[in-house]
């Protein structure tokens, strides 16, 4: 692992672009970590690499956009066999338009993902009780729409929200908040099964 003081150092040259700027063994680790890859940045994926590595989120959130944070989203649960049926899936139900981010189905659950990039902590616990509340009803609405049975979900439908702060993970009202650099590990840990989260069984 590289130290913290090297791999802020490597944001500067992540942001203009420039491999040749960065310390070589921040370079080793980011191309072990598949934030370099070929000579090419990835940007989300570098700044939870430095994450993990010690940088502060504040810092490493220059590197992360919304489109580049709800793709690498998408390569977890993939990189966990999810397989994902629909991105940005839009639905109606009681009047009202809804929206999900991600839909990836694995062999017990399936999940339902909104990805929200709040790259500002300022009240980010009320963003956080006020988010979950909505996704679960939307995840509600998407079960009782029959949008999952046309997708041919046949499992339990779980709610979940990644997001980039803070830097610890929570159960709110059963739902799953998530710091995309604790996703991976997440994603290992989870029993779709847990009778403490919040899930609908079609």
């Amino acid at each position: 692992m590289i130290d913290r003081e090297r791999a802020e150092a490597a944001i500067v040259a992540l942001l203009v672009e420039d491999v040749d700027l960065l310390d070589p063994e921040v370079r080793e680790y980011l191309i072990e970590s598949g934030a370099l890859v070929n000579g090419k940045i990835r940007p989300i994926r570098a700044a939870v690499s430095l994450v993990l590595a010690g940088v502060p989120p504040e810092k490493a959130a220059a590197l992360v956009d919304w489109r580049g944070f709800e793709s690498l989203v998408q390569e977890y649960l993939e990189e966990f066999g999810y397989r994902i049926v629909a991105k940005r899936f839009r639905f109606a139900h009681s009047g009202r338009r809804w929206e999900i981010d991600l839909l990836g189905v694995g062999p017990l659950a399936a999940l339902a993902v909104e990805c929200k990039l709040w790259t500002n902590r300022r009240a980010i616990r009320s963003k956080i009780a006020a988010e979950v509340r909505t996704h679960l009803e939307r995840v509600k609405a998407f079960v009782e729409s029959n949008s999952a049975m046309k997708l041919g979900l046949k499992v339990r439908v779980i709610p979940l929200v990644v997001g980039w702060f803070p830097e610890t993970g929570e159960l709110v009202e059963g739902v799953p908040y998530v710091p995309l650099f604790k996703l991976n590990s997440f994603l290992m840990e989870l029993d779709p099964l847990d009778g403490d989260l919040a899930g609908f069984d079609l």
